[in-house]
């Protein structure tokens, strides 16, 4: 019986670093892979402008979404910290694309964003925003671009349930690792006890961005509102995102 036992212990262990090898052996070709945005711009999704309803779309619900594959939340964060963009809507005013583009300002817009976050990087964004929004543009009367068909997934890796994101977003900030009690305690007094609540707070923020805002934005936001040092906010928000990542992308 314990003879058994053990061996079912050895074939799971087996099996789970088989699929993180994979999943390593994978990461490493797409790092040298040239993605079309390097030497065929024309051949990457072009989603813009966007449908109705999704400007306000963050690009961490975009990641989050059971039906986009390929965008890691190390992406989103480099937009982030690249070009100040949070929302689809911000990004869309980035490529000047809130009216339909000839094929050349399209590739245009491409190779800019490729430029700031890597080629790579612009693809697979690219790609999920098309992703996510391909099922709205049919009530929009505009023709979507077409998407192309993903590669064959090499490793079964963990996708985030909706409802997994849901119990995510209800962690209490007490609750939670990446939080120092005193930040818990200091969100508490704002009236902000959970993971969502404080999430959105930020989203609401980054919404009213104005044009060219500074890279340190909603640090600069957080620390008027709660009258604390730029360094506290940073701090707040790091650990905020560092739970984001943690637990409502899978990881990505």
């Amino acid at each position: 019986m314990k003879a058994s036992k053990a061996h079912e212990v050895y074939k799971d262990a087996k099996e789970k670093f088989e699929l993180k090898e994979k999943e390593i052996q994978q990461h490493l070709e797409e790092l040298n892979q040239e993605l079309p945005l390097f030497d065929k711009p024309e051949e990457v999704p072009f989603p813009f402008p966007l449908p109705d309803g999704v400007a306000d779309a963050t690009l961490a619900n975009v990641a989050a979404d059971p039906v986009v594959l390929g965008l890691s939340i190390g992406i989103v964060k480099t937009v982030r910290d690249e070009i100040n963009c949070f929302t689809l809507g911000q990004l869309q005013h980035f490529l000047n694309a809130k009216e339909t583009l000839s094929p050349d300002k399209q590739k245009e817009a491409k190779l800019k964003l490729g430029k700031r976050i890597g080629p790579n990087a612009a693809w697979k964004l690219f790609r999920a925003v098309a992703s996510y929004t391909g099922s709205r543009k049919k009530t929009t009367g505009k023709k979507a671009d077409p998407v192309p068909a993903a590669a064959p997934a090499k490793s079964a890796a963990k996708t985030t349930t909706s409802d997994e994101i849901a119990m995510g977003r209800d962690t209490l900030c007490a609750d939670v690792e990446e939080l120092t009690p005193t930040q818990a305690q200091f969100l508490a007094q704002f009236k902000m006890t959970k993971v969502g609540e404080v999430l959105d707070w930020f989203d609401r923020m980054n919404k009213e961005r104005p044009d060219n805002p500074p890279k340190d934005y909603l640090v600069k936001r957080v620390a008027s509102a709660c009258s604390i040092t730029d360094k506290t906010a940073k701090a707040l928000i790091d650990s905020i995102y560092k739970f984001e990542e943690k637990y409502l992308t899978g990881g990505n």
